[in-house]
């Protein structure tokens, strides 16, 4: 029979094997599978080696069950720090159901340096991280990164990278711009101006690729002026609202629901009334967008599909080894009072 012994903070194998009156690698064999394989347990000594076990409350530490498992249980992610809030949505999502999983879910940002980026990778990788997860893997000049990321077999992506043989899960933004175009030219719309930043960026390009798209499929004559670039400060719209009152657009597709919200308040300013003078979209369907006045017209990214759709991707690569190639997630247009 076991005698009494006083439970203490970091058991150990030692603690467990002098409670149980058997030998330290018998313990790890019975718990962890270690010991070495001339080490044998019978079943009613491993008994006894977890009834001591419990009674002093051991658990094996993470670096131990990764020993025996050949898993981390840690799922590493990446992200650019000035990320539009619909990432970090997605995101939370994400680590609900890993934290169900019994995951540990760690996000590190790249801060916009290709170099970061890397360390942060290699972090991941030493850390032994059992999938990672890039929000961001975009950068000029990024051939390093690519030969980076081709080394891991381990990364889903949140967008399709230039990579080939690539595992990815997105929102089909090109068809997003275009369910806004079609709604904007239903509401009377003509002279549809749409914002974006840098042009490198492939979503970049996929908006751009709707919005042309859309504007042929209505008849509408493309204009290059009315395509509206900033340098990516989310809160900076000077250059849109002088763009606004010089070509006079009668509706504007925002880069996401914050920009919506920046470019409804500089209009008011102006008495440039919204919907009546000039309709403006969102893109994302944050939260907030229909607790706003106007209530924003926006596009529904399904981020609890996209959700779903990399934790299941995911358990795949878990069990198997491998990921599902991709999922492309079709937005749902959600209508509110700015359009």
């Amino acid at each position: 029979m076991l005698s009494s012994r006083r439970i203490k903070e970091n058991v150990t194998l030692s603690d467990v094997a002098m409670l149980a009156d058997v030998s330290v690698s018998a313990v790890s064999k019975a718990l962890l599978g270690g010991g070495g394989r001339t080490t044998k347990v019978s079943e009613k000594t491993a008994a006894k080696i977890r009834a001591a076990a419990a009674r002093l409350g051991y658990s094996p530490n993470s670096a131990a069950r990764q020993l025996k498992t050949g898993k981390s249980r840690m799922i590493g992610a990446l992200i650019h720090a000035t990320a539009p809030m619909v990432f970090y949505d997605l995101f939370a999502r994400v680590q609900k159901s890993l934290a169900q999983m019994g995951y540990c879910f760690v996000v590190a940002q790249s801060e916009g340096n290709s170099e970061l980026l890397e360390r942060n990778l290699n972090e991941f990788r030493s850390r032994n991280a059992d999938v990672i997860i890039s929000a961001f893997h975009e950068y000029p000049g990024q051939g390093r990164l690519r030969e980076i990321y081709s080394m891991f077999d381990n990364v889903l992506y949140i967008g399709k990278p230039e990579l080939d043989n690539a595992s990815y899960v997105e929102a089909d933004i090109k068809n997003g711009i275009v369910q806004l175009v079609d709604y904007l030219v239903a509401k009377g719309a003509k002279r549809i101006a749409i914002d974006i930043t840098d042009r490198f960026y492939r979503g970049v390009k996929e908006r751009i690729a709707g919005y042309t798209e859309g504007l042929a499929k209505n008849n509408i004559s493309f204009d290059e002026k009315m395509m509206m670039e900033y340098d990516g400060d989310l809160n900076s719209v000077s250059s849109v609202i002088e763009k606004i009152q010089t070509l006079k657009p009668d509706a504007i597709i925002a880069n996401n629901d914050l920009r919506a919200l920046r470019i409804i308040k500089n209009m008011k300013s102006l008495n440039i009334n919204v919907p009546d003078d000039v309709r403006v979209t969102g893109f994302d369907n944050m939260e907030f967008a229909a607790s706003v006045s106007p209530s924003l017209t926006t596009m529904d990214l399904r981020n609890d599909k996209l959700a779903d759709n990399i934790i299941e991707m995911i358990k795949k690569f878990l069990s198997e080894g491998q990921f599902p190639e991709c999922a492309i997630i079709k937005p749902e247009l959600i209508t509110g009072e700015s359009a």
